[in-house]
């Protein structure tokens, strides 16, 4: 049962994870764990406001190391 539960999405899993995004680009199957659990969080009252806004500074980042390619 914790096998289980462990690969269930909580918001602590999912605001490491968009950390993780704000120090380097996420990998295709990190994008797709992170996406599913923010539809998620809106009915999760734990951790809501911390994950939005871990997720606009990861949005910022990515948006910086992608100017800096471009550059």
């Amino acid at each position: 049962m914790e096998w289980f539960c462990g690969r269930l999405p909580n918001c602590e899993k999912a605001i490491a994870l968009a950390e993780t995004g704000i120090e380097r680009d996420l990998t295709a199957p990190e994008k797709l764990r992170l996406k599913y659990n923010g539809r998620l969080c809106p009915f999760c009252a734990c951790a809501t406001g911390k994950f939005e806004s871990v997720m606009n500074r990861m949005k910022e980042a990515q948006e910086t190391r992608k100017g800096r390619l471009e550059a």
